[in-house]
C-alpha cells in the first residue's frame, strides 16, 4: 500500500521537475570564464533586466557561484572545459555582487573570486 501511494506521487509530480525543460533564454547575453584562478566576468551587469550568463571554462570544472549585496548565494551553475552552461537571471537589487568558485579546482581555489556591478 505505501508502495503504490509512493509510486503514485512520483508519477503526479513529474510534470513539475524542472530538468529537461528549456530555459528561457531571452535577455542579454554576458560571456563568463573560469580559469585557475580567477574569472573573465562584465563589469556591470544592467539591473531588472533579463540576463543571460554563458559559463564556461579553460582548464577544470569550477563552480560559478553569484553571491548578492549581503552575501547570500543567488545563484550557481557549473563552468566546464569544452561546453557552455547558460544561467538566466534578472537581478532586481542594485550593487557589487561577488562570484565565487564552488568546487575545488587546485591549490588556490579558496582565492579564487570576482566581481560585478548591477546598475
Amino acid at each position: 500500500m505505501l508502495a503504490a501511494a509512493a509510486v503514485a506521487a512520483l508519477v503526479l509530480s513529474i510534470p513539475a521537475f524542472p530538468y529537461g525543460k528549456p530555459a528561457t533564454l531571452t535577455g542579454r547575453h554576458y560571456a563568463v570564464t573560469a580559469m585557475q584562478y580567477a574569472f573573465e566576468l562584465p563589469a556591470t551587469v544592467p539591473a531588472d533586466t533579463p540576463v543571460v550568463f554563458d559559463v564556461t571554462s579553460t582548464d577544470v570544472n569550477h563552480g560559478f557561484g553569484i553571491y548578492d549585496p549581503q552575501d547570500r548565494l543567488v545563484a550557481q551553475v557549473q563552468a566546464m572545459p569544452q561546453y557552455v552552461n547558460h544561467l538566466p537571471l534578472r537581478f532586481v537589487q542594485r550593487g557589487r555582487y561577488t562570484v565565487r568558485c564552488l568546487e575545488y579546482c587546485g591549490i588556490a581555489h579558496a582565492a579564487m573570486q570576482g566581481a560585478f556591478e548591477v546598475r
